[in-house]
């Protein structure tokens, strides 16, 4: 366990700045709208949210009479809300906090996983730099103007490692290049 702390320390420590900074950042969002709940979020993101604790418990099943005929919930889930991150939702009744937590994490995790990448491709720089350009990455315009559709933030999130992922397999694979 030491070992791993040791060899993804970086990453780990551009984590929990990234968390910190979220925190302070949705504080005092919280103490001036009182909550991060506008838009999308309150209107699409909390009843589907909402409803994924009430199938997972077992209250409600798969097939969702809200809708005009009824319809089946697998294509919503998929859709918006199938991040396994969510799974929280059964851990975590308060739904303003639970998303608050989520964008918190999916940000974090974007910062981490592009330090990642950036440290498999220049592998000579300053840790420094990687943990400034990684949180730019984590907090750039496109993360806070769309941290309201959390489902977007699955992709922003693992991008660095699809891309990182991609850079490898091209210069393992470089004959299949024409």
């Amino acid at each position: 366990m030491l070992n791993f702390i040791k060899k993804h320390r970086g990453p780990i420590i551009t984590f929990f700045i990234s968390v910190l900074i979220s925190i302070v950042v949705f504080f005092f969002v919280g103490i001036f709208k009182g909550t991060i709940l506008i838009s999308d979020l309150k209107a699409e993101y909390e009843p589907l949210l909402m409803q994924v604790r009430r199938i997972l418990t077992g209250e409600v099943g798969l097939f969702d009479y809200n809708t005009t005929m009824g319809d089946n919930f697998l294509g919503t889930f998929y859709y918006y809300v199938s991040c396994p991150l969510n799974w929280l939702v059964l851990l975590i009744k308060d739904i303003n906090l639970l998303v608050t937590i989520l964008v918190i994490l999916k940000l974090a995790l974007a910062s981490s996983f592009t330090y990642l990448f950036l440290r498999y491709q220049f592998k000579e720089e300053k840790k420094t730099l990687l943990t400034t350009f990684s949180l730019m990455y984590g907090f750039s315009s496109f993360a806070i103007s769309y941290y309201l559709h959390i489902m977007w933030l699955d992709i922003y999130l693992l991008f660095p490692l699809y891309f990182e992922v991609t850079l490898i397999l091209l210069m393992k694979y470089t004959y299949l290049i024409i």
